[in-house]
């Protein structure tokens, strides 16, 4: 006898949209609290990989390495929330990670990936797909 599994339908959409909370503490820097984001804040940080990528494909890299960081933290921004689950990094506030010891951003990058379910991006592998799709073979 065949077992009927129920298929997905609106409640299951509700309840996945709901933003999950975690706390993980950070050698060197201290307990953090992180929350979930949604499929456009994703989609949004994406695209501004997607486009540090190609820029890391041009000779000239510095842009490119600039856009990688500013992808990075807008991430790690999004994903940030105090004790009343708001976020606590604006724009500007943001911009203080780029002084932070590498291996204590590098440790919150992964805490805020891990969390939200998103496997490490692989910007080098995308900057050499740029480069052969634009036909590129100054590397």
């Amino acid at each position: 006898m065949k077992s009927e599994t129920k298929l997905a339908g609106k409640d299951a959409l509700q309840a996945s949209a709901q933003t999950r909370y975690a706390e993980k503490e950070v050698p060197g820097f201290g307990r953090i609290r992180m929350r979930s984001i949604s499929t456009s804040a994703y989609a949004r940080i994406e695209g501004m990989l997607s486009r540090a990528a190609v820029a890391l494909s041009d000779p000239n890299r510095e842009d490119g390495v600039r856009m990688l960081v500013d992808a990075k933290i807008a991430f790690i921004a999004e994903t940030l929330v105090d004790e009343n689950n708001e976020k606590w990094l604006n724009g500007e506030e943001s911009q203080q990670l780029r002084n932070l010891d590498s291996a204590v951003f590098s440790a919150i990058e992964d805490a805020c990936n891990r969390h939200c379910g998103i496997q490490g991006i692989d910007v080098e592998a995308r900057a050499k797909n740029s480069s052969e799709t634009t036909g590129d073979d100054s590397r």
